[in-house]
C-alpha cells in the first residue's frame, strides 16, 4: 500500500506539475487583450473567406485584390503587410460563418476555446483507442499539450485538430475492416488538399476496395456540389491556380520553413521555389515510387505498423506542410509509445527513441530550417519500410 501510495503521489505531482503552467498560459491569453497575435494568426484567413461568401462577394473569393481588402477591413485600425490569404476550398468557410456575426477579435478568442474544445475530443477519442496505456499512466494526457505543433494550432487558429481527429476515426475504421466509412472520411481529409497523398495509401489498406472508393467519390462530389453552389464555377476553376500562384515567401510560405520533401528540394535546388513544377515533378516520383514499396511491403506489416507510416509518407510528401500540420505525428507517436510497454507494464526502452525523436521533430523548425527535421521522417519512414518489425505494433 505504500509503493502505490508513493507511486499515487508522484503520478499526482506529475500530473499537477505539467498541468499548472498550460491553465495560467491559457487564462492570461484569454483574458489580455493580444490584437497583434489576432491579426497575424492563420483564422483571419477562414474568417475572411467565410465573410466575403457573406456579403455577396463569393464569386471573388480567391481573387487576390478582394481578398486583401477583407484582410484590411477586418483587422482595422491594426496596419501592416498582409502575407495571410484564404487558400482552403469553399466549403470549409461555411464551418466559420457563425464567427463572421462576431467582432474578428472577440471571434478569435472564441475559436481559440472551441478549438481547445475540439483538441480534448481529439484526446478522448485517442484514449478510447489506446485504453490500456492511458489508464496505466493518467500523466500522458497532458504531455501532448507540450508537443510544438499543439501551440501552433491554438495560437494560430488553424484545423489541424480536425485533420488528427479524422486521421485517428480512420485508423480505428481501418483496424475494424471498415472500408467504405474509410473512403468517406478521406474525402473529408480535402479539407486540406495536400492531404490527398494519404488516399491511395489507404486505398491499398482497406480490404474492400470497391466499397472504399465508392464512399470517397460520392463524400468527394457532395462536397464539390456543395462547394459550386456556395462560389459557382468560375471561382471554383480559379480555385487551383490562385493557391499555386500564392505559395512563395510573400504569402509566408518559405521553402526552409516547411517540413516536406517538396519544400527541401525546392529550397536546396531551386530557390525556394514552390510553385515550380520541377520540384513537383521529382516529388510526384519519389512519391509513386514509396508507394509501390509500400504495396509490395505492407503485407509485413500489422495495420497500426502500416497505419504510422502512412502518417509519416503523408507529411513527406504533401507540398504545404507547416509545423502546425504536424499535430498529426501525435498519432504515431502514442501508437509507437503504446508499443514499447510490455505486457507486465515495463518499458522496453529501445523502442522509446523513435517516439522521442518524433515528438521532438517539430522544435527543429526554431534553427529556420527543416532540413533535419525532414531526413528523420525521410530515415524513419524507410527503416519501417525496409525492416517493419523493428517498430511492429500488435
Amino acid at each position: 500500500m505504500r509503493v502505490f501510495a508513493g507511486k499515487l503521489s508522484i503520478a499526482n505531482f506529475l500530473t499537477f506539475f505539467l498541468i499548472t503552467p498550460l491553465i495560467l498560459i491559457f487564462v492570461y491569453f484569454l483574458a489580455v487583450p493580444n490584437p497583434n497575435l489576432a491579426a497575424g494568426s492563420d483564422f483571419l484567413s477562414y474568417y475572411a473567406g467565410a465573410s466575403i461568401i457573406k456579403n455577396g462577394n463569393a464569386n471573388l473569393i480567391y481573387d487576390m485584390s478582394t481578398q486583401k481588402q477583407f484582410f484590411e477591413d477586418i483587422i482595422y485600425p491594426l496596419k501592416g503587410t498582409i502575407t495571410n490569404r484564404f487558400i482552403s476550398p469553399p466549403f470549409v468557410a461555411l464551418f466559420y460563418f457563425p464567427f463572421t456575426f462576431i467582432n474578428y477579435f472577440i471571434a478569435y478568442k472564441i475559436f481559440f476555446i472551441v478549438n481547445l474544445g475540439v483538441f480534448f475530443l481529439f484526446l478522448y477519442l485517442l484514449r478510447r483507442a489506446l485504453t490500456d496505456m492511458f489508464k496505466k499512466y493518467n500523466f500522458l494526457y497532458i504531455i501532448p499539450f507540450y508537443f510544438f505543433p499543439v501551440a501552433m494550432t491554438l495560437f494560430m487558429g488553424q484545423t489541424s485538430y480536425v485533420l488528427a481527429i479524422l486521421f485517428l476515426l480512420i485508423y480505428l475504421l481501418l483496424v475494424n475492416n471498415k472500408s467504405r466509412e474509410t473512403g468517406i472520411l478521406s474525402a473529408a481529409l480535402l479539407i486540406k488538399p495536400q492531404y490527398v497523398f494519404a488516399i491511395p495509401f489507404l486505398l491499398l489498406l482497406v480490404k474492400e476496395k470497391r466499397q472504399f472508393l465508392q464512399g470517397f467519390f460520392i463524400t468527394t462530389f457532395s462536397l464539390l456540389l456543395i462547394s459550386l453552389l456556395l462560389v459557382g464555377p468560375k471561382a471554383l476553376f480559379d480555385y487551383f491556380p490562385f493557391m499555386l500562384s500564392t505559395e512563395n515567401p510573400d504569402f509566408g510560405n518559405r521553402a526552409q520553413q516547411m517540413f516536406s520533401f517538396h519544400s527541401d528540394i525546392s529550397y536546396l535546388f531551386f530557390k525556394s521555389n514552390l510553385s515550380s513544377i520541377y520540384p513537383f515533378i521529382l516529388n510526384s516520383g519519389a512519391y509513386i515510387s514509396f508507394l509501390y514499396l509500400f504495396k509490395k511491403r505492407m503485407v509485413k506489416m500489422t495495420i497500426k505498423t502500416a497505419f504510422i507510416l502512412v502518417v509519416f509518407l503523408t507529411l513527406f510528401f504533401s507540398l504545404h506542410v507547416l509545423n502546425h500540420d504536424l499535430v498529426l505525428l501525435i498519432l504515431p507517436i502514442f501508437i509507437l509509445l503504446e508499443s514499447s510497454l510490455k505486457e507486465r507494464g515495463r518499458v522496453e526502452v529501445g523502442r522509446l527513441i523513435a517516439p522521442i525523436l518524433i515528438f521532438i521533430l517539430p522544435s527543429l523548425s526554431i534553427f529556420d530550417n527543416t532540413f533535419a527535421a525532414i531526413c528523420m521522417l525521410f530515415v524513419i519512414s524507410s527503416l519501417i519500410l525496409i525492416k517493419p518489425s523493428v517498430f511492429e505494433i500488435r
